[in-house]
């Protein structure tokens, strides 16, 4: 049986019933839905390096977590007329590869998506307690529980942020962990988030020991310094780190649903290297 990308956007609609169709952001950047792929490739962002080995391994589809554009990149410059953005259609347009994301329906995803992925590829299985992720400034919550507090195995703040630099430093585009915090202050839960939806007071009222944040989120100054302020341990990663392992599993999860399609998740982001003085 064929698959197109109408099945593949269906299914995955249709599990998340909470994301608005009309207002959502998970769109067809490239194709037509009524298009049949075979081979089917996974990535965080449709950024050129990944589409271009998606396009030579052959894959039909290309599915991101980011979307490809993001209206104005500079006064008066949409970012589909930058440089980059034409780029990234160039490659789409000559391998004649479609593309897709799926945000707002994968953040919450069960088991698969980009939260649960997230805490189960740091080996935090045993949930305690979920919250939803409040906007600050905006007076609201987010519609699901992005948030987890989870138990683990009694360790350090140290010994545990060196795990998830260990654990991360498969992705290329990860270059380690920043820790704050006392290193030999003990640990036993740990709260984590979706992306930028990242843990804060409601965790620390829950008793997380330490939040594990994502840097496009987690500002020095309205986030880090105060949470610090308050004594809370904090490790802190690249935005794409937390949400790679939800990609991985994309690709796992769509052949257990779709045996016809043969998938491929890929990581060919930038990398990049920190320098210590």
């Amino acid at each position: 049986m064929s698959v197109t990308i109408r099945d593949i956007r269906e299914h995955v609609f249709g599990i998340a019933h909470w994301v608005d169709r009309e207002r959502t952001c998970d769109r067809i950047t490239y194709g037509d839905e009524s298009r049949e792929v075979r081979k089917v490739g996974t990535g965080w962002v449709p950024c050129v390096p990944n589409l271009r080995a998606a396009a030579d391994d052959g894959c039909d589809l290309f599915i991101s977590h980011e979307t490809s554009f993001y209206g104005n990149w500079a006064p008066e410059l949409d970012s589909t007329d930058t440089p980059w953005g034409r780029a990234r259609m160039d490659v789409l347009r000559k391998a004649n590869m479609a593309c897709i994301n799926f945000h707002d329906t994968w953040d919450n995803f069960p088991e698969y998506g980009i939260r649960d992925a997230w805490r189960t590829f740091l080996d935090l299985t045993e949930l305690v307690a979920e919250r939803p992720y409040y906007y600050p400034g905006g007076n609201r919550f987010a519609a699901r529980n992005s948030l987890t507090l989870c138990r683990t195995e009694p360790t350090t703040l140290g010994r545990f942020a060196q795990f998830v630099a260990e654990r991360c430093s498969e992705f290329s585009a990860s270059h380690g962990v920043t820790v704050q915090g006392d290193l030999d202050a003990p640990v036993c839960s740990v709260a984590t988030g979706v992306g930028c939806h990242i843990p804060g007071l409601e965790m620390v009222e829950l008793g997380a020991d330490v939040l594990v944040l994502t840097l496009d989120r987690a500002l020095q100054t309205t986030v880090r310094i105060p949470l610090r302020e308050m004594g809370v341990n904090l490790i802190t990663v690249e935005h794409g780190t937390a949400e790679m392992p939800g990609m991985q599993r994309m690709a796992e999860y769509l052949v257990e649903v779709f045996p016809e399609l043969e998938t491929q998740f890929y990581c060919e982001e930038p990398p990049a290297v920190t320098f210590v003085g």
